[in-house]
């Protein structure tokens, strides 16, 4: 508290002895010793010709209080830099003469020869390793204490020039250069190292080589030099990120980093680029950020980076939830500056800078919910389900409270989505009502109307749950499982299969599970193998077994996996099983495969080679199960029950001994979240009704535009 009062009075004497604004003079003060760095740079241009730049520094450092980075890159290994520079060169000579965008994937020889340079470097390293010391510290370090004025005036400088000159810049006005050209960052939290001059150096020549119709065209061609470049880098990697030469020596390339920098190279090069994000979706555990390009009629196009794909929708589809813009300067509608003075927010939403854009894709509602808890919380949430968090909620759009009407206004809700009405209490998440979602309603007062999950007036009711699934059918597969239908299996006792028989063929579309087929076959065959149909010639098996009776006389055999039991009067049925998979004479060989190998999330695409037996053998039956998700119950996997009850609460362990699970006496008219605590990580909350589980957005909430996929 002492502080802040020490730094408002010092604001307060320095306002009135200069001509800088509040904002730029706490700016100053914050920055410490790093003062005379960022007023170099003010009185670098105090008195330019172009008194833009004035006004575009005191954007930068009046804004560079919000923004810091969690790691300092200290020092970088100059070999990476030289690596980087022979490996530019080799890329710049290899693509002469091939300056036309079509031959970037198009020409035969420009192939050729990439694939050529590739594999010797490849060699080379790996007989040459390179030892590269990068030096990071890790920690809190903030922007208005880091910058140098070198760093600023040089980046400025070519935001400038590339501001007039590029014909995709050129239109933008001065607020909008201050947002999509000038910053030096992208977003917040994220390291920065070079500044935009020597991005627009390293990278421009590549992006602005030949004849360029269009944004696309650049697109396509920063991602063919980053791509290229990483393959020539193969199979070095840094172990710490640091940064643009991620792109090519790193480790993982996720979707943040390369927004990050995809974007400070297109800016550096005078492209007004963006990166947008959503921090949850409907149906899954995962983030996603991707890039925005303005183009001059105003038109956003959305691209993930590394894909030569622009759409004027977003990357993410309907099962994203609210949409975020990171903008430089701060956002004086944002949770931040909403809050109360000893409000806590939800870190997810905490930066000063997000800029909520849902509206730009989907259709919002205006939400009004009665508010009657005690808080001097300026700001209450809407949470949805979240498996990565302990809590099992993730706040995904804020709204204002009303203390006099005592109500909550959400300006950026979404149809058909769950929703946990909550505030911040103690520093958690505390509801304030029932488990809801929006559905449209033309003929109600509002246009919409609130459908409660939870039926508070049985509460006190138990029962049991039988259980066979911890996430639904994913529609995707279930239309790759329909393609099978027409394919067959063979023997035959030449290896080419020229006199192949066919012994069984698919006429119903198979179940997402273990099944069994009887072939009708009465012979010994040496060869055996699954044909897909000539019109979808893709195998989409996950595990494949061909079985023998189990009194076999063949040396090579191994257990056959039991086909599923998802009921209790099944298991008896088990007791039947006498028969055993048959195997290769190289059994370690044989399991390599992907349809042998006992992993279920392991698909064979293409058409299966076939099993050669070590001699000739009558193969009876065959089970299968299709290209699958493995969200089934799995017989020997532990599962965790939990309930909503304002929080979500533990009701029981269970190792599954079959397909299926049966809790008892657990609390009913609730929703319930089940979890294989052994592997895995897809898991969505359900309800139950009427003996089965109904998933919230495969058959409770049904929105035509979100499959689970």
């Amino acid at each position: 508290m002492i502080r802040i009062v020490f730094v408002l009075v010092i604001v307060f004497l320095l306002c009135n002895c200069t001509s800088y604004s509040p904002e730029l003079t706490e700016a100053l003060v914050l920055s410490g010793e790093n003062r005379k760095e960022l007023l170099h740079v003010l009185e670098h241009y105090e008195h330019d010709e172009d008194t833009l730049k004035y006004k575009a520094a005191c954007f930068l450092i009046e804004n560079m209080r919000w923004h810091k980075s969690y790691k300092k890159i200290e020092y970088v290994d100059p070999k990476i830099s030289k690596l980087y520079e022979k490996f530019d060169y080799l890329y710049t000579k290899i693509l002469g003469g091939f300056d036309e965008i079509e031959a970037l994937d198009g020409n035969q020889l420009l192939r050729e020869r990439l694939y050529n340079y590739t594999q010797v470097l490849h060699d080379l390293m790996k007989i040459t390793p390179l030892d590269t010391n990068v030096v990071v510290s890790h920690g809190v370090f903030e922007d208005v204490n880091e910058i140098n004025a070198s760093f600023l005036i040089s980046h400025i400088d070519n935001a400038f020039k590339v501001w007039r000159e590029s014909k995709y810049a050129k239109h933008l006005n001065f607020d909008a250069f201050c947002e999509y050209i000038l910053p030096y960052r992208s977003f917040w939290g994220t390291t920065y190292y070079y500044s935009g001059a020597w991005l627009n150096k390293q990278f421009g020549k590549q992006i602005w080589r030949g004849n360029t119709p269009d944004f696309l065209g650049h697109l396509k061609r920063c991602n063919h030099y980053a791509n290229r470049m990483l393959f020539f880098s193969y199979p070095f990697k840094l172990k710490e990120r640091i940064g643009i030469y991620d792109l090519f020596l790193g480790t993982k390339n996720d979707c943040a980093l390369l927004a990050d920098n995809f974007c400070n190279i297109f800016r550096s090069c005078g492209f007004p680029v963006t990166v947008d994000y959503t921090i949850a979706y409907k149906a899954y555990n995962s983030r996603h950020f991707y890039c925005n390009f303005l183009d001059s009629t105003g038109m956003w196009w959305r691209f993930n980076p590394g894909s030569n794909m622009l759409s004027k929708t977003s990357p993410v589809g309907h099962t994203s939830l609210n949409l975020y813009r990171n903008m430089f300067a701060a956002q004086k509608d944002s949770p931040y500056f909403l809050k109360a003075k000893t409000e806590k927010i939800p870190g997810e939403l905490a930066s000063p800078c997000i800029k909520d854009v849902t509206a730009e894709q989907c259709e919002i509602v205006e939400l009004i919910l009665p508010f009657t808890s005690e808080t001097k919380n300026n700001l209450a949430y809407l949470c949805t389900f979240s498996g990565d968090f302990k809590s099992g909620v993730i706040a995904v759009t804020w709204g204002t409270i009303d203390k006099k009407n005592k109500q909550v206004v959400f300006k950026s809700a979404l149809h058909n989505t769950l929703y946990v009405p909550m505030y911040m209490k103690n520093g958690h998440l505390c509801p304030f009502g029932q488990p809801f979602y929006v559905l449209k309603d033309s003929l109600g007062k509002s246009g919409y109307r609130l459908c409660h999950l939870c039926d508070e007036a049985n509460v006190e009711d138990t029962g049991d749950l039988l259980l066979t699934r911890k996430f639904p059918l994913k529609s995707h597969l279930m239309e790759e499982i329909k393609h099978m239908v027409g394919g067959h299996f063979e023997g035959a006792n030449h290896e080419d299969f020229s006199d192949a028989k066919v012994l069984f063929t698919i006429t119903e579309t198979p179940k997402p599970y273990w099944q069994e087929y009887v072939l009708n076959n009465c012979r010994e065959y040496l060869y055996y193998r699954y044909v897909a149909p000539e019109s979808y010639p893709l195998a989409n098996i996950a595990e494949l077994e061909f079985l023998v009776r189990g009194d076999t006389t063949h040396p090579y055999t191994s257990s056959a996996t039991p086909l599923p039991v998802f009921k209790e009067e099944d298991i008896s049925s088990l007791q039947n099983d006498h028969w055993v998979q048959v195997m290769e004479k190289d059994i370690s060989s044989m399991r390599n495969k992907v349809y042998f190998d006992k992993n279920i999330m392991t698909t064979s695409w293409r058409r299966l080679n076939p099993i050669c037996l070590a001699k000739p053998f009558l193969v009876e039956r065959i089970r299968m199960i299709p290209r699958n998700a493995d969200n089934g119950i799995r017989p020997g996997d532990r599962y965790l029950l939990l309930y909503w009850d304002n929080e979500w609460k533990e009701f029981g362990v269970q190792k599954a001994k079959y397909n299926f699970l049966k809790f008892e006496n657990v609390p009913q008219n609730k929703i319930y979240w089940l979890q294989n605590i052994d592997r895995g990580s897809e898991d969505l909350p359900f309800i139950y009704e009427d003996g089965r589980q109904k998933f919230i957005y495969d058959s409770v909430i049904v929105d035509n535009n979100v499959q689970i996929r």
